[in-house]
């Protein structure tokens, strides 16, 4: 703790009446923490001081994939703990300051710290999901070097009782990857059958599975559909049990067995910073690391895409089958439908016997009736005709905030960096900026950041987290122009070289951009995928897309000074984009 921090307690002292303990010590032994618990925080003074950063070891881990190095030299752990800091002891919770954006104990009022040290007397109540993070980054200081089996039970069991995406998110990567490093296949097993009631899947799920050689679930293949390129989820969403009936089928055919043995399949696959850790004392290339992202195999994305397919196509033939002898079960739309209140025409009001699958006329005033899923109560409602443009404008905010918190965080929008860039928009618009106009030029900083940190991998990502945006809001032209230049940077070969940007024999060895290297210069299919999908509404023809990638493309070449020539990419993409 810094003279400059202790000042700014000593003000607050001095300003406030705080009824404080005297003697921080015996607070603490005397609060009632279990040892479970209080065994995993990291204090740093007094009696029970157990963190030192000069003592700090950098921790490495490598298995056949990959290696990576972790070190916490000159970094504040968040959720270190000074008995020295005042706590108010008449402190209502009721009436505390909400925590800001990444908070730690140091950075808490007095009051703050007083709720915060009160929870841990019981973590399983429900609390601002700022202390639950306190707590959880000490936890992950100790998966990555300390005790990491205690710390792994602890955290599987907040995350029974506090459910903030964010934090399950975070988390689950966290375990998974810990239990990676430790190559630990009993936890891996536990904490992915912990995970997976949530249907979680993710790069770092693949990438756990492939390494200790454990095979995907069903449940697992159909989560990642969407990210293999998969979109004819009728049946999926339907029939949920006819489906994995069909796959288990063609599993059961195609191995010989009801799972899939990812770790068998021969694939080729770029490597992507992979969001893994939480705890912001830890650099963000530790943070989120640069591993074999087996998401993107084309390989792998094939093979799963054509598995569903097989199953989509077996589920037809078989509803067809029962349909001729009336055996055909009832969908998930229909069960909903019969076991709900009849539905209303939204003209003259009168009710219908049963809600309409698709568009159709009121059998009362024969007015158009068209079928919506209203995008945050996830039901079926029924729309007039001079209804349905303000109800797409309300789907496509709704889809921008969620593609946004998923890019950004959840609580983004009270950090003070939104603030700033709010405020700053406000003065050059002459108007409010839209969360969205926020968020792109938050991102576009951090892109900016990480180009001239010649961390072009995280570099990247700005630019799909920008086009994703676009995506959602639909701004499919510039969304497509987007993707188009991600296509053409992935082709480049980006790498994170910031740690040693200085050292010009590193950067000989190991350019920002490498199109010669099979491991970082790569075409995405869902970034493929996305193009296409997206040219069902734009319908441009191949010249057109073909303009529009060298008109953009030859631009950035000239002003990121990229080693691949445009027209060498187009000829690589070209097969893959266009055929």
């Amino acid at each position: 703790m810094n003279e400059k921090n202790v000042q700014k307690i000593t003000e607050k002292q001095n300003n406030t009446e705080i009824l404080t303990s005297q003697k921080p010590a015996p607070f603490f032994e005397n609060m009632k923490i279990s040892e479970n618990i209080k065994q995993l925080l990291w204090f740093g003074d007094g009696k029970f001081k157990n963190y030192n950063p000069r003592s700090d070891q950098s921790t490495s881990y490598e298995n056949e994939l990959f290696r990576i190095t972790f070190s916490f030299h000159d970094v504040t752990e968040p959720s270190l703990i000074y008995t020295k800091l005042p706590i108010d002891l008449r402190t209502n919770p009721k009436n505390v300051e909400e925590l800001g954006y990444y908070p730690s104990y140091e950075g808490l009022n007095p009051q703050q710290r007083f709720v915060y040290l009160n929870w841990l007397k019981d973590t399983t109540k429900p609390i601002d999901i700022g202390y639950a993070f306190i707590f959880y980054y000490g936890l992950e200081r100790h998966l990555i070097s300390g005790k990491y089996s205690d710390a792994t039970d602890t955290i599987l069991n907040l995350r029974q009782y506090h459910k903030n995406n964010s934090f399950l998110s975070y988390s689950a990567n966290a375990l998974i990857m810990s239990a990676i490093l430790h190559k630990d296949k009993e936890t891996l097993s536990r904490v992915l059958e912990h995970v997976n009631e949530t249907s979680y899947s993710s790069s770092v799920v693949l990438l756990g599975k492939y390494l200790m050689q454990m095979d995907l679930t069903i449940d697992e293949i159909i989560s990642i559909s969407s990210s293999v390129g998969f979109t004819n989820k009728r049946y999926i969403k339907e029939y949920p049990d006819l489906f994995k009936e069909s796959l288990e089928s063609i599993l059961m055919d195609k191995f010989g067995k009801d799972t899939y043995p990812i770790y068998e399949l021969n694939m080729q696959y770029p490597s992507n910073p992979i969001m893994s850790f939480a705890n912001i004392s830890l650099d963000g290339d530790v943070r989120s690391p640069v591993l074999p992202d087996l998401m993107q195999s084309p390989e792998f994305s094939s093979s799963i895409k054509s598995i569903l397919s097989t199953a989509h196509n077996g589920v037809k033939q078989s509803l067809a089958e029962m349909r001729k002898t009336g055996a055909a079960p009832k969908s998930k739309s229909d069960e909903i439908s019969d076991s709900g209140p009849k539905p209303e025409c939204p003209y003259c009001h009168k009710l219908l016997d049963k809600m309409p699958k698709g568009k159709r006329k009121c059998p009362h005033c024969k007015e158009e009736i068209s079928v919506r899923t209203d995008p945050v109560e996830k039901t079926k409602i029924l729309l007039r005709t001079d209804q349905i443009e303000g109800f797409e404008e309300k789907v496509r905010k709704v889809r921008t905030h969620k593609t946004i918190e998923k890019i950004l965080g959840t609580n983004y929008a009270e950090s003070r960096e939104f603030g700033r860039i709010t405020d700053n928009l406000k003065m050059i618009m002459g108007r409010d900026p839209s969360e969205k106009e926020v968020a792109l030029e938050m991102i576009d900083r951090s892109g900016s950041n990480h180009f001239n940190n010649l961390d072009m991998g995280l570099f990247r990502n700005t630019i799909l987290s920008k086009a994703d945006i676009l995506k959602a809001s639909g701004n499919s032209q510039n969304a497509m122009t987007l993707y188009l230049e991600l296509l053409y940077i992935d082709l480049n070969g980006p790498n994170n070289c910031g740690g040693l940007k200085n050292d010009s024999d590193f950067l000989r060895d190991y350019p920002p951009f490498n199109p010669n290297d099979s491991g970082s210069a790569f075409i995405a299919p869902g970034i493929i995928n996305y193009i296409k999908t997206i040219n069902k509404d734009l319908n441009l023809s191949e010249e057109e897309i073909k303009h529009v990638f060298f008109e953009h493309n030859l631009k950035v070449e000239k002003a990121r000074e990229l080693p691949l020539p445009v027209q060498d990419a187009w000829k690589r993409l070209e097969p893959e984009l266009i055929h």
